[in-house]
């Protein structure tokens, strides 16, 4: 989901031979020296990952849409995309992703606490309050961590691990967990050809910790700047509210995506 004009490189190292790459937003950036000198002492511990359990083809929704079969696949690259069945959240996916990550860096939950650090980004609602992340702390079986729900989208979590490196660079912790999590697709209107084809749901977390020379993974880069002047590439916006005797019910557009102002953004970013 777009979040403004934001330019965000990130690249994690998990073991010795495994890599993964990961752009977000609208193209490279220079990974700056302080930053690099920042994150050199920082090792992946962890990873884990869940998904939506309802798996959806993009060529039933293409047919769907009136559309050849094969045109979001070849529109998006996306073939079949996981979203929440009725029983799953953004909360669940998370607390799952939590998990995983810890079961690989081999951390009992029961162990973890104020020495630990949570850090989440929520795209998607259960409740407007308390934040995402002391939901995900209660859920996931981790009561006592220190708690810090962030405000993003897409580029959230390369937010969230400098933050993260930042805590641990300085010994405010000993451990950051990054979690992100992500199920709008209630906002989705799935009549829009722009957006029906384009979101699913699932949660990635990461487990980060000084480095102590025993392996595990590194960041080996991390740049991110922002353009508030792009805010309107991606919208939900809020058109009011109604109260009621024992309820509050809000309306909100469908997410809209300004699709060919990306596009447009994004290949005069490459030109330059």
């Amino acid at each position: 989901m777009p979040e403004g004009s934001k330019l965000c490189t990130l690249k994690i190292r998990l073991g010795e031979n495994a890599s993964c790459g990961c752009r977000s937003g609208l193209g490279e950036h220079c990974i700056k020296v302080g930053i690099w000198s920042l994150l050199a002492g920082i090792t992946v511990v962890g990873a884990g990952h869940a998904v939506g359990s309802v798996e959806v083809a993009n060529r039933d929704t293409s047919r769907r849409l009136g559309l050849a079969a094969d045109s979001l696949d070849e529109r998006t690259g996306i073939a079949t995309r996981r979203v929440c069945a009725e029983d799953e959240t953004v909360t669940t996916l998370a607390t799952a992703a939590v998990a995983n990550a810890l079961a690989d860096a081999d951390l009992a939950r029961a162990c973890l606490g104020e020495e630990t650090l949570l850090l989440y980004i929520e795209n998607g609602m259960t409740h407007l309050t308390p934040p995402g992340g002391i939901l995900l702390a209660n859920a996931a079986g981790l009561p006592r961590v220190k708690v810090i729900s962030l405000d993003g989208v897409c580029a959230g979590p390369i937010h969230a691990i400098e933050i993260g490196a930042l805590m641990l660079s300085n010994r405010r912790c000993d451990r950051v967990i990054v979690c992100a999590s992500v199920d709008f697709n209630t906002f989705v209107n799935d009549n829009d050809e722009e957006t029906a084809g384009l979101f699913g749901a699932g949660a990635g977390t990461l487990v980060l910790e000084r480095t102590s020379g025993n392996g595990g993974g590194s960041i080996d880069g991390l740049s991110w700047e922002t353009d508030a002047s792009y805010w309107d590439l991606g919208t939900i916006a809020v058109l009011g509210h109604t109260r009621r005797p024992q309820s509050v019910n809000y309306d909100f557009t469908y997410y809209e995506m300004r699709g060919p102002a990306w596009r447009g953004s994004l290949c005069a970013l490459s030109d330059g």
